[in-house]
């Protein structure tokens, strides 16, 4: 029989005599960048697989650096771009709270003097990435060693500025990777800029600056909405999440809401506004109430549109419906009205009453059709006027696939472009790959003429905003058109003159939480201009000529009984609450308030109570930090300090000795008083009355067998 280490053996000999070779394997495409690309991939396994933890169960040690270094000398080629996992492994940081106490989760036993020496070996390498590799740890590695011991790095820039343009020189191609690695190393360059010439106090906590706290400020007013929701069956919800957000984050799930939550809205006229996700569709027509009008994961409403008079559904698998401001489907036209098939996602655009454009698209090579669809005098018509069905392949010439408006794709935005000439009207599609070929191919928009019925690729390109999976598409969140300006909401708000083109700053710093956190704007016709964000819910906000504080600009530190808290694990277990005048204003969830506020933020004024949750096996440690006042004369570092001892839940049942079975109603206690003879009839009574899994800071509960929680 093999024993785990005969199958170590056979693992590693895999990885060094026989992965590689696949790496020589004939590439399917015959696009340079695709053969680059599948490379890449194959040697991300390789990497990933040989930093996989023995089979053995015994820990590295100094054999398997000399492993992971012959690895990468005789089994890569030479040009292949880096790997994210091995860049994550050379990023060693011997100084924190975390390795000293756990070094890499027990898997290692080698010291910190061996795997410099393997740094030094990789950086001498003759393969240009390897020297890379060591390069950039070894360097790493003095960052850590100067950030803990309080010392400057000025000496350590220069040789910072050489990585970053040496790594300039290596021209990697951009198929294999390097972009990350690229990042991590700029990035590495701009903390030891950043760190200069700065000292630190015994604790390892750099001094309090003694300069006046920066307050953010600007033209902007946010007044939190009272969002209420009436169900189909005619209940009221007072909290909006607890109606949507918690059931909404699964895809296909049977909650209404359905897929990924409410992020669109329209403005109908002057008393009605409609909110819609794939799942359900609202009608907002007393101020302050949505009331859901269609729920069901089918048909899927992937996109809603006003032309003056009715609401235009349009729906992947049940076509096009047209609905009246009271929420009552008019009719429905589909493939019966000529109406094409789709599935992947259909866009409309209003054009006059009774009168709309249409772009959908749908099987899996994304094929695509645009149409003008009717309905007056109770009859639909369906006129397509282009169809997109060319499906790329490696041997087409890539300047001929740009320019040709056939192309398969899948519509992910729709924009009328309003130019000089009046009464022209021009549509701007955006196009989606979905990775089923080079997005790049479709980064130009197509552009329909609708006074002429024509189609092309434009000239020109549409800016990508964000990134999803391996395709680029145009911001979910776009510019507003309000009073005349046009808006660009964000962190930092601008105003932009349509007319002049010129340019306006509505804040001085970035927003702080929860303004900077809004991500969905409309133009509502019971509150003008509004923001929201499903975890913190709906703004009102407005554009004044005067100036408002916001907030203050801080940074923050966490401080336990052995200094500051550098763990990450325990980073990400901070909540924090923000009060004022005894009200919580703002919640941050686990891990976000250390996370956004490490480099700087401004924060709200008022309270700030954090807790750290920690969980010790079965039970849960809490600690509570010192409530810490933000406000116009507080220092610009604050410093969030453990009081008291940790409290910790007790998790468990009570059960019979002798079945075993857990027992209903059963006293538990936590005091050094051995029975309960010394409580009081009035204590019994209490006692009586406590619900199931209470939590307590007093010293017994009553548990229905089920769970015991205990403070």
């Amino acid at each position: 029989m093999t024993n785990a280490t005969e199958v170590e053996s056979y693992r590693r000999d895999f990885l060094l005599r026989v992965h590689p070779e696949i790496l020589k394997l004939k590439s399917s495409s015959t696009q340079t960048r695709y053969q680059q690309s599948e490379c890449a991939s194959w040697y991300n396994i390789l990497v990933k697989r040989a930093l996989f933890p023995r089979l053995d169960d015994s820990f590295w040690d100094k054999e398997d650096l000399a492993f992971f270094l012959d690895l990468h000398n005789k089994a890569v080629p030479e040009g292949i771009g880096p790997s994210s996992y091995f860049v994550r492994f050379v990023k060693r940081d011997f100084y924190t709270e975390h390795y000293r106490q756990q070094p890499h989760r027990g898997r290692y036993e080698y010291s910190q003097q061996e795997f410099l020496d393997f740094l030094t070996a990789l950086s001498r390498s003759e393969k240009t990435l390897n020297s890379f590799y060591g390069r950039f740890g070894l360097l790493y590695h003095k960052y850590c060693q100067r950030k803990h011991q309080g010392k400057a790095m000025d000496d350590l820039r220069d040789e910072a500025e050489q990585l970053v343009n040496d790594f300039k020189k290596a021209r990697f191609p951009l198929s294999t990777g390097h972009g990350p690695f690229h990042s991590e190393i700029v990035s590495l360059k701009q903390k030891m800029e950043s760190g200069v010439g700065q000292t630190r106090l015994p604790n390892g906590r750099p001094p309090t600056k003694e300069k006046t706290v920066r307050v953010a400020k600007g033209r902007l007013v946010f007044e939190k909405i009272p969002m209420k929701v009436k169900d189909l069956s005619g209940n009221t919800h007072e909290t909006v999440t607890e109606r949507w957000v918690e059931q909404d984050w699964h895809w296909g799930s049977k909650s209404w809401g359905g897929w990924y939550g409410m992020r669109n809205s329209i403005r109908c006229g002057d008393s009605l506004d409609v909110m819609w996700s794939g799942g359900a569709v609202l009608f907002m027509k007393q101020k302050g109430l949505l009331e859901e009008v269609f729920v069901g994961l089918r048909p899927c409403f992937d996109h809603l549109t006003w032309d003056g008079q009715n609401i235009w559904v349009g729906t992947r698998s049940d076509g096009i419906w047209l609905v009246d401001t009271f929420g009552k489907i008019v009719a429905k036209i589909g493939t019966e009205s000529g109406l094409p098939s789709v599935n992947k996602r259909i866009l409309l655009h209003p054009i006059e009453p009774g009168r709309i454009f249409a772009v959908g698209s749908f099987g899996p090579h994304l094929r695509a059709w645009c149409a003008i669809v009717e309905f007056k005098k109770g009859q639909a018509s369906v006129n397509v006027f282009h169809e997109a069905t060319r499906v790329p392949t490696d041997t087409d010439n890539r300047e001929e696939l740009e320019n040709d408006p056939t192309l398969v794709f899948e519509p992910y935005s729709i924009h009328e472009y309003q130019g000089e000439e009046e009464n022209r009207r021009i549509l701007l599609i955006g196009r989606d790959s979905r990775a089923k070929y080079d997005w790049k191919i479709v980064r130009r928009p197509l552009e329909i003429d609708l006074n002429k019925m024509s189609i092309r690729v434009s000239t020109g390109q549409i800016s990508s905003l964000r990134k999803k999976s391996s395709s680029y598409f145009v911001s979910l969140f776009p510019n507003i058109e309000y009073k005349g300006k046009v808006y660009a909401p964000g962190k930092i708000w601008y105003c932009i003159d349509p007319k002049t083109h010129e340019k306006e700053k509505l804040v001085d710093l970035q927003l702080p939480e929860p303004y900077s956190s809004l991500n969905h704007y409309w133009v509502s016709a019971h509150y003008g201009l509004v923001g929201w964000n499903w975890d913190y819910g709906f703004y009102q906000i407005r554009i004044t000529d005067d100036e408002h504080v916001y907030g203050y600009f801080h940074t923050v530190v966490f401080e336990d009984e052995n200094g500051p808290i550098t763990n990450p694990g325990k980073l990400k277990r901070i909540y924090v609450d923000v009060v004022h005048q005894n009200k919580i204003i703002h919640q941050y969830k686990a891990g976000r308030f250390p996370y956004i506020v490490k480099n700087g933020r401004p924060l709200l004024p008022g309270t700030y109570k954090a807790t750290m949750w920690l969980q010790q096996g079965a039970n849960v440690k809490r600690r509570k930090f010192e409530p810490v006042e933000v406000t116009g004369d507080s220092p610009e570092q604050l410093v969030f300090k453990v009081k008291g001892r940790a409290e910790v839940l007790y998790c468990g049942q009570v059960v019979n000795a002798i079945t075993g079975k857990p027992m209903e109603g059963a006293f538990v206690t936590v005091s050094d008083i051995p029975d309960l003879s010394p409580l009081t009839h009035e204590q019994w009574i209490a006692l009586h009355k406590l619900p199931a899994n209470p939590y307590l800071a007093g010293r017994g509960a009553a548990t229905d067998g089920r769970e015991l929680l205990l403070g």
